[in-house]
């Protein structure tokens, strides 16, 4: 009678592929771990660039104590691609994926600053919003900055 050998190639082979699953499950995890925060990341620099880029239309606004007629001058000082909305109530600008200034067409990120008179007179309620320029209308904003200025020079005595 012949006794058969075993192999141990057969559990060295086992062994190996239980090896490689486990790598690869734990490849995989730690995968998706490095791409949630890269897009984690990405959202923060996208909220930091916007909260400056609100800040700076602010101070911006702020200096044109003049009221709204001066602010579009005093903001192409700084954004000489800024350009009134259509609607008449603001001016937008448009921004590269580097938040550089640039034409409509090529933006990325659109800033609009938008305007309404209160009852009082002289109190403007202003609102800057930092949003994707291919965004869908879903009605979030990567940044909103929501203001009111008082202009002593429409509503009489401060």
């Amino acid at each position: 009678m012949r006794r058969r050998q075993h192999s141990r190639a057969g559990l060295f082979l086992i062994e190996l592929m239980i090896a490689i699953a486990f790598f690869a499950v734990t490849a995989a995890v730690f995968l998706q771990a490095f791409a949630r925060s890269h897009s984690i990341s990405r959202q923060a620099e996208e909220l930091f660039r916007a909260q400056s880029m609100a800040s700076s239309v602010a101070e911006i606004l702020y200096d044109a104590a003049d009221g709204q007629e001066a602010f579009l001058p005093a903001l192409s000082a700084y954004f000489p691609a800024a350009r009134q909305m259509e609607t008449g109530e603001g001016i937008c600008m448009y921004f590269d994926a580097e938040w550089e200034a640039c034409a409509a067409d090529e933006g990325a990120y659109v800033a609009a600053v938008s305007w309404q008179e209160e009852l009082v007179s002289g109190l403007w309620r202003v609102e800057i919003t930092v949003d994707e320029a291919e965004k869908p209308a879903d009605g979030q904003h990567i940044y909103r900055l929501a203001l009111k200025l008082y202009d002593p020079q429409e509503g009489g005595t401060a």
